[in-house]
Parts: C-alpha cells; sequence; structure tokens
C-alpha cells in the first residue's frame, strides 16, 4: 500500500520538480529532459526522477529522490544511484534528496572512509518557509507551500492562503481543479488532507455566467434566431447550469437563491431532475 502511494506521489510531483529545485538549490535548468528512471546493470533500481539538465551553459544528470520517512541507508542507495548513473550515462551527476516528513531528519548526507569520500545534497522542506513557495506566481510552487515551514501560523490559515493565491494565478477552473488535486495528494503527507478537503468544499463561487458553456452555446444559438433572445436564452442556461453545480455540491436552498436569483420552487425543480 504505502509502495502504490509512492507512486501517486512521485506521479504528481512531476510537474512540479523544477520549481522544487529552483526554490531550494542553486540549480537554475534553462532546459531539461526527464530520463528513463530504471538504472540495469545486473540489478534493476528505479529512481525518482534523472533528468538532463542545461543550467547556465553547463549540462549535467540531475538525480531526485523524495523521501517521506527517515531511512539510515539513505547514503548507501544515493551512492549505489551515483555509480549506476555513472555507469550508464557517463556525465557529471548532482544528486538531491528532499525529505518530506515533519519529524527531525536523521539522514546523513555523505559516507567518509579513510580513503574515499562521498556526499549528496540533503533537502527538509519542513525547515524551509512556505512564504519562500507561496510569494511566487507559478501555481506548482504555491502547491508546495504545504510541506514547508508554517512559521507559527495554523495549518487552517495556510491552507487558506494557498487556496486564496491559486485562485489569482490559475487561468481557468480546470487548472484549478488539477492543482487543488496536487494539493490534496501532497497534503497527506503533512495529516492536512482534512483541512484541504473542507477548504475545498468552502471556497467561494464567482457567479461568471459568460465563462458558462451553456450560456456560450445559447449564445451562439440566439445569434440565429435574434440577438436578444440568445443572450436572454445563454443567462438563462447558465444560472441554471450553475445552480445544478451547487446543488451537487451540498448548498443549501437559501445560499443558491441569494446567487442565482430563482425562485426557491424553480430550485426545487432543478433539484428534482438531479435525482431522476
Amino acid at each position: 500500500m504505502a509502495q502504490e502511494y509512492d507512486k501517486i506521489i512521485k506521479e504528481n510531483l512531476k510537474g512540479l520538480v523544477i520549481e522544487l529545485i529552483r526554490k531550494t538549490t542553486d540549480i537554475r535548468p534553462e532546459s531539461y529532459e526527464i530520463l528513463y528512471p530504471e538504472l540495469q546493470f545486473t540489478m534493476d533500481r528505479t529512481a525518482d526522477f534523472i533528468l538532463k539538465i542545461k543550467d547556465r551553459g553547463e549540462s549535467y544528470i540531475l538525480h531526485l529522490e523524495f523521501q517521506s520517512t527517515n531511512d539510515k541507508s539513505m547514503p548507501d542507495r544515493m551512492l549505489l544511484y551515483a555509480g549506476l548513473i555513472n555507469w550508464q550515462y557517463r556525465m557529471p551527476i548532482r544528486q538531491v534528496v528532499f525529505y518530506l516528513g515533519e519529524r527531525k531528519m536523521t539522514m546523513k548526507a555523505d559516507i567518509q572512509m579513510k580513503d574515499f569520500e562521498y556526499r549528496y545534497n540533503l533537502v527538509h522542506l519542513h525547515k524551509i518557509s512556505y512564504r519562500e513557495f507561496i510569494e511566487s506566481d507559478s501555481p506548482e510552487a504555491v502547491i508546495l507551500s504545504i510541506l514547508c515551514d508554517f512559521e507559527n501560523l495554523t495549518p487552517e490559515l495556510v491552507v487558506e492562503q494557498i487556496f486564496s493565491k491559486l485562485r489569482i494565478i490559475d487561468e481557468s477552473e480546470t487548472e484549478l481543479r488539477q492543482h487543488i488535486r496536487q494539493l490534496d495528494m501532497l497534503s497527506v503527507l503533512r495529516n492536512l488532507q482534512e483541512t484541504v478537503i473542507k477548504q475545498e468544499k468552502d471556497m467561494p463561487i464567482t457567479l461568471d455566467i459568460t465563462k458558462d458553456l451553456r450560456y456560450q452555446e445559447g449564445l451562439g444559438k440566439g445569434k440565429k434566431q435574434g440577438r436578444e433572445q440568445g443572450i436572454e436564452q445563454g443567462i438563462e442556461m447558465g444560472i441554471e447550469n450553475t445552480v445544478r453545480k451547487m446543488l451537487l455540491k451540498g448548498f443549501d436552498t437559501d445560499t443558491i437563491q441569494e446567487v442565482s436569483n430563482l425562485s426557491k420552487s424553480k430550485i426545487e425543480e432543478i433539484r428534482k431532475k438531479l435525482t431522476k
């Protein structure tokens, strides 16, 4: 079960890794390519992310791992990865482990021997201020705020700030929903999924019927039948569609009436159609 969840986390982090390394390291990618993560050499190992990076004129392999718990064997694992990556790609390597847990980080970032020394970068996100991410204009960076230090603020307040920022910078409802799903997934690592779900349910709805597809469809038909008639039809269809969405989200009749200006009988009529 834990392995399956790790796969889901890794999938959701795909779109976030570049923002993460920009915010937490001195790496400044000009371009990048995600390489196949399986490393084969008499044994199979699957890395979280292996990227071919071009950074200020320098090209190298960037290897990233995400760890939600302390693992005493992490330096050994990273050294093994480094050897396999070097064997396969024959390029300079940089390695970063992001620790996502809240407990004190006890993992080491190096191996010291008499004639050998090895080191990688180890970043504890919970020690970085959430402001480093939430003040960004990139939604991918804003989402990562959920894993950082809340600076003595309540989780509820920080989650509310994240939602507010996403509503400002996301260009469409589709983008907003996608980013909220990613936020929901990452919030599990901080035991904040319940807080995120509650904030999502409490999201205010802005009634902008001009962006509603049914309104636009009605407006298009109206141009053929008469501009005034089409606008009226589009507005009506847009309002009814919004009422349906609000009913499905569990809003009460009084709230829906206040937003839509429809009569209670009309709202109940729409509710009955949803139950058929």
